[in-house]
């Protein structure tokens, strides 16, 4: 429930029942995971399912991108991290996973201190998202940066962190660099940021430099 400022005020979670979902990938699986480019999961499924996505998509070697649903269910399942490709996360999920508090670091501190956190939890590439001050990205190789947020003028967040992680899913999809994603990401959740509705403006490939390998 929001007010008029949309600004959240209440909120009810039911969770789901999973099963048709593992229904779903045990009889589909193979022909869904089989033609997709990549895979977007959210952390906080019980167990069979994720081990099930995790096996499928190394079946068909497609490449997991994660975020995090629910960051008190999200932490059980951390042992899921090193079969990511990326992880996405905040401040907060990043200082709960990695076990330090990063929530007064500056983007250039993280980007100095996320790789040897990282690799200790053998954590491929990482994005941690800022708010206002945009993202930071992090790669196992030794690539990081940081992708300033566009301006925007807030009118509803609710669903910003999953614009930001479409934008990240489309760019890597079709190859692009961390830090295209983080600004394709930034650029998305603006967009969502900026409009009451619960979805973002439709956006064609083209428009926002990407071509679709579908």
């Amino acid at each position: 429930i929001t007010n008029a400022k949309g600004e959240i005020i209440a909120e009810s979670i039911s969770k789901p029942d999973p099963t048709p979902l593992y229904d779903i990938l045990k009889k589909e699986g193979d022909a869904i995971f089989r033609n997709a480019s990549c895979i977007a999961l959210e952390l906080g499924l019980n167990r069979k399912i994720l081990n099930t996505v995790f096996s499928l998509a190394e079946r068909y070697k497609k490449p997991v991108y994660g975020i995090i649903a629910n960051l008190q269910e999200a932490i059980e399942w951390r042992d899921f991290l090193p079969r990511l490709e990326c992880f996405v996360c905040n401040l907060t999920e990043a200082s709960v996973f990695l076990g330090r508090d990063y929530t007064d670091y500056s983007p250039k501190d993280l980007i100095r201190e996320l790789p040897t956190a990282m690799h200790y939890a053998n954590i491929k590439q990482m994005i941690v998202t800022l708010g206002e001050k945009g993202a930071v990205f992090v790669d196992h190789r030794g690539v990081s940066g940081y992708a300033k947020q566009v301006p925007i003028v807030t009118s509803y967040s609710i669903g910003v962190g999953e614009a930001f992680f479409s934008g990240i899913v489309a760019a890597l999809s079709c190859d692009r660099s961390l830090k295209d994603a983080c600004l394709l990401g930034n650029r998305l959740a603006a967009a969502k940021l900026s409009t009451t509705e619960n979805v973002i403006p439709r956006y064609q490939p083209r428009e926002l430099g990407l071509k679709a390998p579908w």
